[in-house]
This record gives C-alpha cells, structure tokens and sequence, in this order.
C-alpha cells in the first residue's frame, strides 16, 4: 500500500519562481510543491497579481493537488513543478 500523502493547508507566491508554493507530506518529509503563473492563467482563469494567482489556487485546490499527487508517487524530485502541459 502506498503511503498517504497529505497536503498543508497553506500556500504563497513565490516571486522567484513566479508560481504559487504550497507543500506536500510524504513519508515524513516535506516536499517543496509549485504551480505556475502560467498554468494558473491558462487552466484556472487568473488574472494577473499574486493574490489573483493565490485564489486560483485555493479555488482549484483539490484538482492541483491531485496532479502534484501523481508526480510525487511518480517519483518526481523536488521541487515539484506544475505547468501548463500536467493539467
């Protein structure tokens, strides 16, 4: 059985990578999770500014996470980076 993953709650934009950060628990390590501007823009309708990109995230949560889910089990490295192309 795979182990779980779990999500913290929280999230922020990071101006270096120019993408919303938010972090996954697996196996008792923290991973270093992303979603970019441009991912937020062209899937999840954003429009411009850090907090325009924050609400996309909370609102398409679920749905983001379950990507970052897969990469994770794929066995991705960190940080785990979402564009465009993984939606």
């Amino acid at each position: 059985m795979n182990a779980p993953i779990r999500f913290a709650l929280g999230c922020s934009f990071d101006f270096d990578r120019n993408g919303v950060a938010f972090y996954a628990t697996h196996n008792g390590e923290e991973i270093l999770c992303l979603v970019s501007e441009e991912a937020l823009q062209e899937h999840f309708g954003a429009d411009g500014g850090a907090q325009a990109f924050i609400d996309a995230f909370e609102f398409h949560r679920i749905e983001i996470e379950r990507v970052a889910e897969k990469r994770i089990r794929n066995g991705d490295q960190e940080p785990i980076m979402l564009v465009s192309r993984d939606f």
